[in-house]
């Protein structure tokens, strides 16, 4: 008899936690979970030591022209501990929490996108990452030496048919003593640098999580990646023939239905908070300040551009943005104890890296051509050399990075609905904000959340009752569009219950309002009649045909 399958569905779910967006899915706003708002303990101090390191290693804007990074600069964070920022001193790590974490990888970002992605990597998604949730056995203690040794390591996951697909062509075939591991992996993050890697791989029916050393015989780094943004990041291919692995180097798990195995999807979903959140944090801090200094040394025929009701009206919206990504990473990473935070997590990608584009293009359409003018020219003729234009192709990179925005939409989608099908209820309650302080504005917002988390759970539920899951997963515009106002929900709400703790009422009103325009574009366009999509796209297929 099969083993039953478990869902990523219920992997986000906890029985003994609630969550606050898995209430919100069923229509019910739980102010409760979410006020007073959290706080965790911050990074500062190792971001600033970890700065200072890079500072003596790395020229930002030399890496920007070579896209190259310097030889030896992963080894020499890996030497101390910078890859291995959340483990203990038994491993030579440094024992920060996630949120310190967090902080260390932005302020990395923010001096050099290439190192402190690559730092994100390897504490996202390499061997540091999965050592605390390893069996204790043969290969946990194989993983932790290498961590403690400082191996730069990666998870080898994409595949050349596409990022999307359930299955692998990449096998472990069992063989005497293990398995022979064939098949090639792409867009590998630290691929170049690594010392080892976790790579996915179908073992009969089932994927499976297998380890390997870099320098094992046929494990092999065959090109390097460059892409629009990210100039010097470490990406590669790597091309498995005829590896052998022994027996004890591969992870078994229980048998599950998502795309990836259950460790390996908890980790991706906390992951993305530091290999997305963080570096779109750091973009749109980043590109908020840019704005914010070129308006304070510009004027239009001797008024200041800073009196202009239009640029202040663009900054402000883009320090709101800053201000909801914030928000929505200090609790998503806080150390509940009651709450769920892993739907947040999860919405948390596409959130943040959307709100950065927001911030980035802003910023350069009120800087105009000196927005689009390169550091380097700048700095050439004696200007400001904000670095605008680079931020600009990094940001946009973050909608790609782990999961393409509206895919990620699509996904989490039918996460929401899955609920209705196994029958979820909606719940007849009146949502209680009293115990939130909040201004008129804000306590209008504060309903408008409340009205449309109803609307939604209604919504849903007339959908799931109209059409048979697969039928209804087949609309992918209306699965994104859903996922898309649970989105902009959870972060008003979230503002909300910041703005109340911390009495930041005008931000969270600039952002609210904003984002209330978005959920009424998104039901706009869902009860809209569509036009005929699909013969176009069927005709440009054809004209492009070999």
């Amino acid at each position: 008899m099969s083993r039953p399958a478990t869902s990523d569905v219920d992997l986000l779910r906890e029985a003994d936690r609630p969550g606050f967006t898995e209430h919100l899915h069923a229509g019910a706003v739980r102010w409760d979970l979410v006020h007073p708002f959290p706080t965790s303990a911050r990074g500062d101090r190792a971001a600033r030591e970890v700065v200072a390191v890079l500072r003596a290693l790395v020229d930002p804007e030399q890496v920007d022209v070579t896209r190259e990074l310097p030889d030896g600069v992963l080894a020499a964070l890996g030497a101390r501990g910078y890859l291995n920022l959340a483990g203990g001193p038994d491993t030579g790590g440094h024992g920060l929490g996630h949120r310190e974490v967090f902080d260390v990888v932005e302020a990395a970002v923010a001096f050099c996108p290439a190192v402190g992605l690559a730092m994100a990597v390897d504490n996202a998604l390499g061997f540091s990452a999965y050592l605390p949730v390893l069996p204790d056995g043969p290969l946990r203690e194989w993983v932790r030496d290498r961590v403690a040794a400082g191996v730069v390591s990666c998870t080898a996951d994409t595949e050349p048919s596409g990022a999307h697909n359930s299955g692998r062509s990449t096998t472990a075939t069992p063989v005497t003593g293990g398995y022979r591991l064939d098949g090639r992996k792409i867009h590998v993050g630290n691929a170049p640098a690594a010392g080892a890697f976790v790579v996915t791989a179908t073992l009969g029916d089932e994927l499976r999580l297998v380890f390997v050393d870099a320098a094992t015989p046929g494990v092999t780094v065959t090109a390097r990646h460059d892409f629009l943004g990210l100039a010097g990041f470490p990406n590669g291919s790597v091309e498995l023939q005829d590896v052998f692995v022994p027996a004890e180097q591969v992870l078994v798990e229980p048998k599950h239905a998502g795309r990836l195995t259950p460790v390996s999807t908890r980790l991706v979903v906390l992951g993305r908070m530091h290999l997305i959140a963080a570096p779109s944090l750091a973009f749109a801090r980043l590109a908020s300040r840019c704005a914010a200094s070129f308006v304070n040394r510009r004027a239009i025929d001797g008024r200041a551009l800073g009196d202009y009701p239009e640029i202040r009206r663009q900054l402000a919206v883009a320090a709101a943005d800053v201000f909801a990504v914030e928000t929505v990473v200090e609790w998503s990473l806080a150390d509940h104890v009651a709450v769920n935070p892993l739907y947040e997590q999860l919405a948390a990608k596409n959130i943040a890296s959307l709100a950065a584009w927001r911030v980035v293009d802003r910023a350069l359409s009120v800087m105009a051509a000196e927005g689009l003018e390169t550091a380097g020219s700048k700095a050439g003729r004696g200007a400001d050399a904000a670095p605008l234009e680079r931020v600009f192709r990094d940001a946009r990179a973050m909608r790609v990075s782990g999961g393409v925005d509206f895919q990620l939409d699509n996904w989490a989608g039918r996460h929401l609905l899955t609920g209705y099908y196994e029958g979820a209820a909606v719940p007849d309650v009146v949502p209680d904000f009293s115990a939130l302080t909040l201004s008129h504005r804000n306590a209008g917002h504060a309903r408008f959340v409340a009205d449309q988390a109803r609307r939604l759970a209604s919504a849903c539920a007339e959908l799931t009752a109209r059409y048979p899951r697969e039928e209804l997963f087949e609309r992918e515009r209306t699965v994104i569009l859903l996922s898309r106002v649970v989105n902009e929900l959870v972060a008003m709400a979230l503002v909300l219950a910041r703005a109340s703790t911390e009495d930041r009422q005008d931000l969270a009103d600039v952002f609210c309002a904003s984002a209330s325009s978005r959920v009424h574009d998104a039901w706009r366009e869902l009860g809209a009649d569509e036009p005929d999509y699909a013969r176009i796209a069927l005709g440009l297929l054809a004209e492009v045909a070999p």
